[in-house]
């Protein structure tokens, strides 16, 4: 004869757990054309669109090309630097424009979600003595995340 279990009641109880760490992701634009002539030039307006599920983080902006890092746009047959820096406006840079010769904190503070920097400007300013051709410079837009 085979014994027969006389009772399955029994109970256990497991816990699963998690960590969800800060997430950060920043989308900027690719390409930035800028228009270049002798005096002041500016883009038009740049979005640059950070989502995150953290408050207090920060997003800043910085000269990351292959050169010096000093902010300034190089020609890009040559090398050849322009005088004056590369400047930005927008998010909470406010009351004029801002030097790219060191990075640049553009939101100070953020929240979870969704955030959109719409007003993002970039101008250079090209003396008459410029040569002439192609100059571009990297940025990398960083966010960081609140503590």
């Amino acid at each position: 004869m085979v014994p027969s279990i006389a009772s399955a009641n029994g109970t256990d109880t497991s816990t699963v757990s998690g960590t969800l760490n800060p997430t950060i992701t920043v989308d900027s634009p690719q390409t930035i054309a800028i228009p270049l002539s002798a005096g002041s030039n500016t883009t038009t307006p740049q979005k640059v669109t950070v989502t995150t599920n953290t408050n207090g983080w920060s997003l800043s902006v910085s000269d990351t090309s292959n050169d010096e890092k000093d902010g300034k746009m190089s020609r890009e047959s040559d090398g050849t630097d322009l005088y004056s820096v590369l400047e930005i406006r927008g998010g909470d840079l406010t009351s004029g424009y801002y030097p790219l010769s060191s990075s640049q904190t553009i939101k100070g503070t953020g929240s979870v979600g969704t955030t959109e920097i719409t007003d993002v400007i970039f101008r250079q300013t090209v003396s008459a003595t410029a040569g002439s051709g192609t100059y571009s410079i990297t940025l990398t837009f960083t966010a960081t995340p609140g503590s």
